[in-house]
C-alpha cells in the first residue's frame, strides 16, 4: 500500500468537515451514567471533553454516592482519576446556597481536595478539569 499524500481542496474539506462537526453540538462534558432513587444523576460517564463531572453527597451520604462530603469546611479528598493534576473545577449544579473551595491538600493525578461550607446538608456536582 503507498502512503497517499492529501491535495489542499481534501486538506480543507477534512477541516471543515471537522469543525463544522464540533459546532454542531458534538462536544460533551458527560453524561448520566446512573441515577439516584429520586431520578436526579447520581454518577456520569467522561464522554470527549477534558474533564469529569462527580456528584458529591451530603455528610452521611443518604444516596449511596460514590463521593460524598466529609462535613461543613472540612476537607473531602474527591476521585477523579484524570491522570494529571486538575487545573481547576466548576459547581454546576447545587441542591442548596453553598460555597464550595479549595481544600488544604495539594490536587494529585487521581484526586482533589475540597471544602464545601453546606457539606453535611448539600448535595452537589462539580466538573473537574
Amino acid at each position: 500500500m503507498k502512503p497517499v499524500q492529501p491535495s489542499a481542496q481534501t486538506s480543507v474539506s477534512v477541516q471543515n468537515t471537522s469543525v463544522a462537526k464540533v459546532l454542531n453540538a458534538n462536544v460533551s462534558i458527560g453524561s448520566t451514567a446512573s441515577y439516584d432513587s429520586a431520578g436526579n444523576p447520581a454518577t456520569f460517564s467522561q464522554d470527549n471533553g477534558d474533564g469529569i463531572m462527580i456528584r458529591v453527597g451530603s455528610q452521611g451520604n443518604p444516596l449511596g454516592l460514590p463521593q460524598a462530603w466529609t462535613g461543613n469546611n472540612v476537607n473531602t479528598t474527591i476521585t477523579h482519576n484524570l491522570g494529571r493534576v486538575p487545573i481547576g473545577y466548576y459547581v454546576t449544579k447545587k441542591t442548596g446556597s453553598c460555597d464550595v473551595f479549595d481544600g488544604t491538600v495539594a490536587a494529585t493525578d487521581s484526586t482533589i481536595t475540597l471544602q464545601c461550607s453546606a457539606g453535611s446538608t448539600i448535595d452537589t456536582i462539580i466538573y473537574i478539569f
